[in-house]
């Protein structure tokens, strides 16, 4: 299991390249994140900024946690972590504080591993626990789905475009299978940062086309997803723009809400279908 971290610091010196180490942020291999900082080690530091520099830099620290954490769907795809976000808090806090780049590292992510690296890293505090895990709640129902059809399609499918002639870039498929026609599966959570939300529909959508040309039938495509809360205008404005594609309105795509997934174990089961890459 891989995860990525990138540690949060604030420069001392420029010239010496000193830094304290402030925060981590740990991404996991679903999406779930954990972020947190030590209060105890801005405060003894305190005294190395201004006032206001450091009314800054604490706010920003909380900001993070915000954003990062705190609202499901609100965590910062990996490439998003190395660049917008990144430039714009050092902007904002006039290079007050930065991340490191982010790397990836041979550990699930889970309470235990996150406080032993903030330990080692960060700051060791017996008092402080870190933030709750947050798992999409998508990401559970796809967990829990899973076992129930493995045996039928590939999970975690990576299309790589070395491999495959119809494919342009590297694409992660939930699930796949085939039986006389390609039968995909793709889990969305659609209160996701709209960006990422976009992004992982139009992958997904963007190889129907060139999978159907390739096999020389027309296949069936699901996603998986619940329609989001009205206060989420800018997803649920996606949402209706795909509900309304012709894709769905043809019965090429179809959105399963999770409560009605026995409908794509049905389809599975009734049309035989298998992996669509022996195991």
């Amino acid at each position: 299991m891989t995860s990525t971290y990138s540690i949060v610091y604030s420069p001392v010196s420029a010239i010496s390249q000193e830094r304290i180490n402030l925060g981590l942020l740990m991404i996991g291999n679903h999406g779930e994140g954990m972020f947190r900082y030590s209060h105890e080690k801005l405060n003894s530091v305190k005294t190395l900024f201004s006032a206001d520099g450091f009314k800054l830099l604490k706010s920003t620290l909380n900001t993070l946690e915000n954003q990062f954490h705190q609202e499901p769907g609100s965590l910062l795809p990996k490439s998003e972590i190395k660049s917008e976000s990144i430039n714009y808090f050092s902007y904002y806090t006039n290079n007050l504080i930065s991340f490191t780049a982010p790397k990836e590292i041979e550990v699930e992510l889970n309470d235990d591993v996150f406080s032993k690296l903030f330990d080692k890293w960060i700051f060791r505090a017996v008092t402080t626990e870190p933030r709750q895990l947050l798992i999409p709640p998508i990401k559970r129902v796809k967990e829990n789905f899973i076992p129930r059809v493995q045996s039928r399609v590939n999970v975690d499918y990576k299309l790589e475009a070395a491999e495959y002639d119809f494919v342009v870039f590297n694409l992660n498929i939930d699930m796949i299978g085939k039986n006389d026609i390609p039968v995909l599966t793709q889990f969305v959570d659609f209160e996701a940062r709209q960006t990422s939300l976009k992004n992982k529909i139009n992958e997904f959508v963007s190889i129907i086309k060139p999978l159907e040309i390739k096999e020389g039938k027309v296949g069936k495509f699901f996603i998986v997803a619940e329609e989001p809360g009205k206060e989420h205008q800018s997803q649920h404005l996606i949402w209706d723009h795909l509900s309304e594609s012709p894709l769905i309105k043809n019965g090429i795509l179809e959105i399963v809400p999770p409560a009605e997934l026995d409908q794509i174990q049905d389809y599975l089961e009734t049309h035989d279908v298998r992996p669509f890459v022996e195991k």
